[in-house]
């Protein structure tokens, strides 16, 4: 199974309703038949984009054109993408996206724990190994420190 990991590229599973978000992201999708529509805290209608998306997390929102992914800003302007992957909103100035480098992938902290060939390392938010993969389990960094489980 292909895994999940955080990346500064995007994607995100579509939700075609409105639903509350954060203060700081003032447009709200509301699904309709393939389409979605932005719209302000009073109601009005800022923008409609011609396929399926989500609410915006850190300015962007994520898109589903074509069967691929992708991001728009507040404009309805695709500035991400689409690319041919899925994955998740931003977070701290990442998303978290679908990968065929690797097996599986946790979550971020400062590294990400990854399994290639049924062993685990750590990669840093490039996706460069910081750690090779040479454990057989692994737990994330705390205070600079990871549990490892080794052959």
């Amino acid at each position: 199974m292909k895994v999940l990991f955080l990346s500064l590229l995007v994607l995100l599973a579509v939700i075609p309703q409105a639903y509350a978000q954060h203060r700081d992201e003032p447009l709200f999708p509301v699904g309709d038949e393939g389409r979605t529509i932005y719209i302000d805290r009073k109601g009005n209608v800022a923008f409609t984009v011609p396929y399926p998306g989500s609410a915006f997390s850190e300015g962007l929102a994520h898109v589903t054109v074509n069967n691929q992914t992708g991001y728009i800003d507040q404009t309805g302007k695709l500035v991400i993408g689409p690319i041919p992957y899925s994955g998740h909103n931003f977070s701290n100035g990442l998303a978290m996206v679908e990968s065929e480098e690797f097996d599986e992938a946790g979550r971020f902290s400062d590294l990400a724990a990854v399994r290639l060939n049924d062993l685990w390392g750590f990669i840093d938010k490039r996706g460069k190994f910081i750690v090779t993969p040479a454990y057989k389990q692994v737990q994330n960094f705390s205070e600079g420190l990871a549990a490892v489980m080794v052959n």
